[in-house]
């Protein structure tokens, strides 16, 4: 008999561990790609989880800014404005910039117009001594200030160190507006200004300037770097803030310690706030602050007061040390006053007719 040929055959139990294997590694890579799809779906419902909590306390903020701006304006209508600031004894509100805490958290300062300088109206001197308390050199807060004013005036002369049309269209920048500032922020558009970066570092000369139509200096709400821009003497400006912490100051202690520039007939030194405030609002949860100016209008038949300007800007620019705040070291807005309401000051009345 012939031998029979080996078989080729592989035995039954073999394929079905080939089967196996291919099952199993089939099962492992469908499970694989279930794991990668619930982890992608499970990181993209975290994500839209923290974008509507992000949501959710942006309102929040807004809404208690909202509140807070309510507040603080019924209190500039209702309350008497004094040299100590807005309210009476223990519940005046200061209008210098320091912070209070206002409606569920959120942080609001006010700071007095006459306060600021005013990027409209004053000076190139007080300008170009302003910037120099911020640390800019002569010749470049002079270069500075002669494009602020080609900037804004409605001619196309430029000055010595100015810059008109030609220099913007070189700089690909949009053309000078020949008109006022409508905020502070506007200076980003100057030419030579916008490239300041320091300037604008913290709130820089944001935080010491205004564009709203006010008239007078009030040296009892001005930071030192406005004091300086308007004085003579740095060292009176100290002397200055020391007698600020015990009382009012008057026109008579600005010119003589601190060698303050007179007042003149459209810039009258007045010791006590006008009617202009600028606020600012920013919550602690909040990367972001809200700034305006606001001018009371208690007779004005289109309302008791009006909102200048407002822009958002971030909450290190706001307030430079709005990170390490603790509300404990901020106080509270102080109550309202308790006098009967007919010793209160009837502002509302030429809306009612009354």
């Amino acid at each position: 008999m012939r031998p029979k040929p080996p078989s080729t055959r592989r035995p039954r139990h073999g394929r079905r561990a080939d089967q196996g294997g291919f099952v199993l590694a089939l099962t492992l890579l469908t499970l694989a790609i279930i794991t990668v799809v619930l982890a992608y779906l499970f990181d993209r419902t975290q994500a839209e989880l923290r974008l509507a909590q992000a949501r959710n306390e942006r309102t929040d903020a807004w809404l208690a800014m909202q509140d807070t701006q309510a507040e603080v304006i019924y209190r500039l209508l209702t309350n008497p404005i004094t040299a100590q600031g807005v309210g009476n004894g223990a519940d005046v509100i200061k209008v210098d910039d320091r912070p209070y805490r206002g409606v569920r958290g959120t942080h609001v300062s006010l700071q007095d117009a006459r306060g600021l300088v005013n990027l409209n109206t004053a000076t190139d001197a007080r300008i170009q001594r302003l910037l120099a308390a911020l640390g800019v050199e002569p010749l470049q807060a002079s270069a500075l200030t002669d494009r602020l004013r080609d900037f804004t005036d409605e001619d196309d002369l430029r000055r010595l160190s100015g810059a008109e049309r030609r220099e913007y269209e070189e700089a690909k920048l949009p053309p000078p507006r020949n008109g006022p500032l409508v905020t502070p922020q506007d200076l980003r558009l100057v030419y030579g200004w916008h490239r300041q970066d320091k300037l604008f570092d913290a709130g820089g000369i944001e935080r010491f300037t205004t564009t709203a139509r006010t008239i007078g200096f009030n040296p009892n709400t001005a930071p030192a770097e406005v004091l300086q821009a308007h004085a003579a003497s740095r060292e009176g400006v100290g002397v200055l803030l020391a007698l600020r912490k015990e009382r009012p100051v008057s026109e008579l202690d600005f010119m003589t310690l601190a060698a303050g520039e007179p007042g003149t007939l459209f810039n009258p030194v007045i010791v006590i706030p006008g009617e202009t405030f600028r606020i600012t609002h920013y919550a602690p949860k909040a990367r972001w602050a809200v700034r305006y100016s606001v001018t009371l209008t208690p007779r004005s038949a289109a309302g008791p007061w009006r909102i200048d300007y407002a822009y958002r800007l971030a909450q290190s620019q706001a307030d430079p040390g709005a990170a390490a705040f603790d509300d404990r070291n901020i106080p509270a807005l102080p109550r309202r006053l308790s006098a009967p309401a007919e010793e209160m000051p009837d502002l509302l009345a030429p809306l009612f007719g009354r």
